[in-house]
C-alpha cells in the first residue's frame, strides 16, 4: 500500500512538473495563455512556479550540472 501511495504522489508530481515545463515554456515564447482557461483556478500559481523552482534549485545545489550541460552541447555543436 505504501509502494502504492508513493508512486502515486510521484507520479502526480511528474505530471506537475511537465505541465509546469510547458507553461514555462510558453511563457518565455510569450505565448499567452487566455484568461477564460485560467480563471477561478487555484492550483495554476502552484504548478506555473514549479519548473522554474525546480531548476532554480538544481542550479544551486548541483554545480557541475551548469558546467556538464555546457560542455556537452559544445560536444554536440562539433
Amino acid at each position: 500500500q505504501i509502494d502504492s501511495l508513493a508512486g502515486s504522489i510521484v507520479g502526480i508530481y511528474k505530471w506537475a512538473l511537465s505541465i509546469s515545463a510547458l507553461l514555462w515554456l510558453s511563457d518565455v515564447s510569450q505565448i499567452p495563455i487566455p484568461e477564460v482557461y485560467t480563471e477561478g483556478t487555484w492550483l495554476l500559481p502552484w504548478v506555473q512556479t514549479l519548473a522554474p523552482r525546480c531548476f532554480s534549485w538544481c542550479a544551486d545545489h548541483l554545480p557541475g550540472l551548469d558546467e556538464g550541460i555546457k560542455s556537452k552541447m559544445r560536444d554536440q555543436q562539433l
